[in-house]
């Protein structure tokens, strides 16, 4: 197997990290893509995969740095926020950009630019206003063109406000997405209705991954599930999003990529497969949208 979207360079591992690396890869799991969500962070997973064979990393802005909210610590991020001055958002993603463009040219274990996209939720039932919306589908588009000028694939992060908002990270990735036709897209902890399923499915570029929310519904006729069914093996991948969503039946504790084998059981019952099958097929998947695989000894490129 293969852990799609993990971050073991998060803090939570600072005390046992080499000894859950050695886990991972003293059991099922071939490989794991560790995933960027800011220039600091970014840096970290590709630190850390290049020191480990079977480890590769994406770069990218989290939209959530893009909100102007209080949680964003970071000296230099701080000033993505939607509450400053265009003219400083616009030369700070500029800097951000090249310094994930630095990134990806000078570290062959890149394979995508991720995870980016859009989040429209926040706590105590506020609602993303029209000009937080817009800042974050520009700050997608920066990103999804630095894909595209690399040739990577990108790892869309997409999360629905709450029950009153009137709009739909859903709907507007859909719509940027068809804008960048030539670009690979996985949506990565995938948790569309039907609705926006059947949509993503009419675009030939988009995969979907799933992580360990999915088992947390046993009923197999929920909306997730009934996604779960509609989606060709073909177009799935798996996750952790370690160190969060903590499959069933370790939900609560910190979450490992060695527990994607229960992503694996799940959906291989949703879809009434073997899950044997589901390992393979999603493993031939994860390598593919990922380019990952064997190392060109002339150039160095995973291939």
């Amino acid at each position: 197997m293969i852990d799609a979207h993990a971050h073991l360079h998060d803090k939570k591992y600072d005390k046992d990290r080499d000894e859950v690396i050695e886990r991972i890869f003293s059991g099922e799991i071939e490989k794991v893509i560790n995933i960027g969500t800011s220039v600091w962070e970014s840096r970290d997973a590709v630190n850390l995969a290049n020191k480990y064979d079977n480890m590769y990393a994406t770069v990218g802005l989290h939209p959530n740095l893009f909100k102007a909210s209080s949680e964003i610590k970071n000296e230099f991020e701080i000033y993505l926020g939607s509450d400053l001055p265009a003219v400083v958002r616009r030369e700070r993603i500029e800097e951000a950009i090249y310094d994930l463009k630095e990134m990806i040219e000078n570290n062959v274990k890149v394979v995508a630019v991720g995870e980016i996209g859009l989040d429209y939720y926040f706590r105590d039932d506020e609602e993303i206003n029209e000009f937080q919306r817009q800042w974050q589908i520009e700050a997608f588009r920066y990103q999804v063109a630095l894909a595209q000028k690399n040739d990577l694939p990108v790892v869309i992060h997409a999360r629905e406000g709450g029950d009153k908002s009137e709009y739909s990270a859903y709907n507007d990735c859909i719509e940027v997405v068809r804008e960048f036709s030539d670009v690979k897209f996985l949506i990565h902890c995938y948790g569309g209705n039907i609705k926006y399923t059947k949509q993503f499915l009419e675009l030939e570029n988009v995969i979907f991954s799933f992580a360990g929310n999915v088992t947390y519904n046993i009923k197999l006729d929920n909306e997730m599930n009934r996604v779960v069914k509609i989606i060709p093996i073909k177009r799935i991948l798996i996750e952790t999003d370690s160190p969060y969503l903590t499959p069933k039946p370790h939900r609560g504790k910190r979450n490992e990529p060695i527990y994607v084998e229960y992503v694996a059981n799940h959906i291989a019952k949703v879809k009434n497969i073997s899950v044997e099958k589901i390992k393979n097929v999603t493993t031939g998947n994860t390598r593919a949208f990922f380019s990952i695989g064997k190392v060109c000894g002339t150039c160095g490129k995973a291939i």
